[in-house]
């Protein structure tokens, strides 16, 4: 899992825009041996580079990385689908 979404879905969390307690993520995927997928410079140049019209820096340093990676990113935001990404749910 992307560093990235780690930090999306706690600020969230810790914001009250999604219901879950303090550490409870990190635990979970602990548990499930999910493979952390960490940020590199390599991802943040194609992240800068990329052409899309979306300016949401965390936004499309998740787009480089399923790109780069070859990776399926697990999100209900559709403004990924414009960007031609492996999006599921």
């Amino acid at each position: 899992m992307s560093a990235v979404s780690i930090y999306e879905i706690e600020l969230k969390a810790r914001r009250g825009r999604v219901d879950l307690p303090p550490q409870e993520l990190t635990a979970a995927l602990r548990r499930n041996a999910v493979v952390d997928l960490a940020l590199t410079h390599e991802h943040a140049e194609y992240a800068a580079c990329l052409d899309w019209d979306h300016r949401d820096p965390w936004d499309r340093l998740l787009a480089a990385q399923i790109r780069l990676e070859g990776c399926a990113l697990v999100s209900t935001d559709q403004v990924f689908d414009g960007i031609g990404v492996d999006r599921r749910w």
